[in-house]
């Protein structure tokens, strides 16, 4: 209530302002505000209720459909400034295409691609190149149609990995790459980088083991996460890697059999 009724009031000043209010009511809260009470914000002027919104899938979304090419010429016929970014995501999105293109570019100027609130823009960047060290309209834009001339082959899920796992579970041809969020053993990056980080892993690996397909899980390198590969009998290897700090680090790759690797 105080945050419409303070849009209203800066309204009423001549500000020219738009109030996007995002995300669902929550059904299991008595004091939530309800949907009718959201439908009648959104009908004022200058007020939209988007319900939930992903960004990663709104990109999937865009790319997958008739507006791939918008999103193409939009990232090749953006002007890079710093200006230019603030203004750009200030702007409530209006649609999924719009947030589409925020989505791309926070994950290009931000440190290490991390879309989560908080995160910083680059200042420095590769090459001390800053913002612009990480931004490739043109690579983008052929990685874009790229994947948009098969569009037709890909199926995009928003949705519960778990049960997609289910649902495919007893088919010897499908093929699974599990990438969980790190919080094995009470690790916090999983937690900080995404929306959705609660996971019961060995939920998570008692899944992968029921897989009539082969399937390749990649983790952090933790002795607990290793003990569970040893329980469902998964292969595990160590692989060097750097974090968003550059600090050599390693994470572990398991599946079933790893002699390709």
């Amino acid at each position: 209530d105080v945050l419409v009724e303070a849009f209203e009031t800066a309204k009423q000043a001549e500000a020219t302002l738009e109030l996007a209010l995002c995300g669902d009511p929550d059904k299991e809260n008595p004091r939530a505000i309800s949907d009718a009470v959201l439908q009648a914000w959104a009908a004022r002027p200058g007020v939209s209720w988007q319900g939930f919104v992903a960004d990663v899938a709104s990109v999937w979304q865009t790319i997958l459909s008739a507006d791939a090419d918008w999103l193409k010429e939009k990232i090749l016929g953006f002007s890079l400034t710093a200006e230019n970014v603030v203004r750009t995501l200030d702007i409530p999105p209006t649609s999924t295409r719009d947030r589409a293109f925020q989505t791309v570019l926070r994950n290009r100027v931000n440190h290490g691609g991390i879309l989560a609130a908080g995160s910083g823009r680059l200042k420095v960047g590769e090459n001390g190149k800053g913002m612009a060290s990480r931004w490739y309209p043109q690579t983008l834009a052929s990685r874009i149609q790229t994947i948009s001339m098969v569009a037709e082959r890909i199926a995009f899920i928003e949705g519960d990995g778990l049960l997609a796992m289910d649902e495919y579970q007893g088919r010897p041809d499908a093929v699974f790459f599990i990438d969980p969020p790190y919080t094995a053993e009470g690790k916090r990056a999983g937690a900080r980088l995404y929306t959705f980080s609660e996971l019961d892993h060995d939920d998570l690996f008692l899944r992968s083991s029921l897989l009539q397909g082969d399937f390749l899980m990649t983790y952090d390198n933790a002795e607990s996460v290793k003990e569970l590969a040893g329980r469902y009998g998964f292969s595990t290897l160590a692989i060097p890697m750097k974090n968003t700090h550059h600090a050599k680090m390693s994470e572990l790759l398991l599946g079933r059999d790893l002699g390709w690797a």
